[in-house]
């Protein structure tokens, strides 16, 4: 295949140019004036860009690109590979099925409940991945989560000594079979339980293995600094590069506070450490309800969770932290117990059972853990990360169908829109970023943070991995009440030389 007469821009940063891309066998061969060559499939593509299949640095697919292999979600938007296994939230390694039957209820927010998890290795899972043969290129994380949930349990305590070296060897093991670092969920449990000198040892590993090691932070409100402080002093200390998830102040008493956490970045990065961000383009994020409990509430699992809820004393405690949150923010998209609620905030839930608001939720606490869409958050804050020069894309999506309950009744918009949301509006409306700058964002510079040397620029000898889209007409049309939406303006996605999207349709 031959595309001919499109805007290259070749994931560098470098200006785009007029030229034609010549594939084969899975690779660019020629990149130039090839107007000479012959070949039975040339495609004109006057008017419209050429860049390299984006890279989801942050993606919560594990589960549901086995189950719906296509990964329509992404692929429509233009991705064609995705981290997976962020925040935690992994599903390798684990030591044996009863740990994955004690930590599969945290992962609500990126289940399939159709997709059996019969696996324990990296090796294991990654030849479930190969024998679904998905659309995209699924690289791994291995979950602190696991890891310390396979070693320590559910446990609120620091690891003992010989359980931290297991946790060393098992991350050890996981890097040698191919993934490609380690995320944190240190507002999950059990990772929420681990001290710094945990994540240094296990940061240690990592760099061993020039392996990253990702973090969604403990606290992203009022202890934001705090927390990215605490990731550059386990960046420092052991040598790990670290890439802090989807950087954003929750809250409106914490806008502003972004600006003042890049600075850190910056200082951190004069003085030698490897320290990066990845952003969404949205003003919500989503996670799962329980998330907002203090810490204290979900020590030793669900079963202690629901005692707790059933007690007096402690339920009027919760209610107490629960009664400060700013409940109007926060949108129910996926209620297992009552899917009726979907889509309604949470005050509108609340009166549509006659309850109190915090009831509400301890209630539904006690039936499930449902997925919500958290709002709250600045533009300015936003702006000033995707601004950043070591800033990149992450969706913090997954790979779902056009229909279907997984990722909820309506899933955030970031599963469909993430990437074209960019372009859209902030390269054509604001041209906050150039093309070449936002295409970068989307592609090497993400490629590099993990290490994939084969992909995310258009070169000869590369991965033949491309997404043709119109500048002029990309677009995000998804929104929160209507979210599985396919955007407009991807023309083409291309992986492995072989086309897979052609005009919002796979083939």
């Amino acid at each position: 295949m031959i595309l001919s007469g499109g805007l290259v821009v070749d994931g560098t940063g470098s200006p785009a140019v007029v030229a034609d891309i010549a594939m084969k066998d899975g690779l660019i061969v020629a990149v130039g004036d090839l107007s000479g060559a012959r070949d039975p499939d040339v495609r004109h593509l006057d008017g419209l860009v050429v860049a390299p299949g984006f890279v989801d640095i942050h993606s919560h697919s594990d589960l549901s690109i086995l189950g719906h292999p296509a990964g329509t979600s992404k692929v429509l938007q233009g991705v064609t590979t995705e981290v997976v296994g962020n925040c935690g939230l992994s599903v390798a390694p684990v030591d044996s099925g009863e740990t994955v039957a004690m930590l599969r209820p945290y992962m609500t927010y990126c289940e399939d409940s159709s997709v059996e998890w019969d696996w324990t290795t990296v090796s294991q899972y990654r030849a479930r991945v190969a024998e679904a043969d998905p659309a995209v290129g699924i690289e791994l994380l291995a979950g602190h989560n696991v890891i310390r949930g396979s070693v320590v349990g559910l446990d609120d305590r620091p690891a003992t000594s010989s359980e931290l070296d297991d946790m060393c060897a098992m991350l050890d093991r996981a890097l040698t079979e191919g993934a490609r670092g380690m995320s944190l969920g240190l507002m999950y449990p059990p990772s929420s339980y681990a001290d710094e000198a945990e994540l240094i040892a296990l940061g240690a590993v990592l760099a061993r293995h020039d392996a990253m090691l990702a973090s969604h932070m403990a606290n992203y409100s009022e202890g934001l600094l705090d927390a990215v402080r605490a990731m550059i002093r386990i960046g420092e200390a052991s040598g790990v590069r670290v890439q802090i998830s989807h950087l954003t102040a929750t809250g409106r008493p914490n806008w502003g506070t972004v600006s003042d956490a890049l600075a850190l970045i910056d200082d951190a990065v004069a003085r030698g450490v490897d320290v990066a961000a990845d952003f969404y383009p949205y003003l919500a994020g989503s996670t799962n309800l329980s998330q907002t409990l203090p810490g204290w509430a979900i020590s030793g699992g669900w079963g202690a969770l629901r005692r707790r809820i059933a007690d007096p004393d402690d339920r009027r405690r919760m209610r107490t932290h629960l009664d400060t949150k700013a409940w109007e923010d926060f949108l129910l998209v996926s209620t297992e117990s009552d899917p009726d609620l979907d889509g309604l905030r949470i005050p509108d839930a609340a009166r549509r059972r006659g309850r109190p608001v915090s009831d509400l939720v301890l209630d539904l606490l006690a039936e499930c853990d449902p997925t919500i869409v958290a709002f709250g958050r600045s533009e300015d804050d936003l702006r000033a990360v995707i601004a950043h020069p070591r800033s990149v894309l992450g969706s913090d999506g997954l790979a779902v169908d056009t229909f279907g309950s997984v990722g909820g009744a309506v899933p955030h918009p970031r599963f469909f829109g993430a990437f074209p949301a960019l372009f859209q509006k902030y390269v054509r409306e604001e041209a906050l970023l150039t093309l070449e700058e936002a295409v970068r964002k989307c592609t090497s510079a993400p490629a590099e943070r993990v290490r994939l040397s084969d992909r995310g620029t258009i070169a000869a000898g590369l991965r033949a991995d491309l997404v043709v889209f119109d500048p002029e007409v990309i677009a995000d049309r998804s929104t929160y009440e209507d979210s599985r939406r396919v955007p407009a303006g991807i023309v083409s996605v291309i992986r492995g030389g072989r086309e897979i999207a052609r005009d919002g349709v796979m083939l």
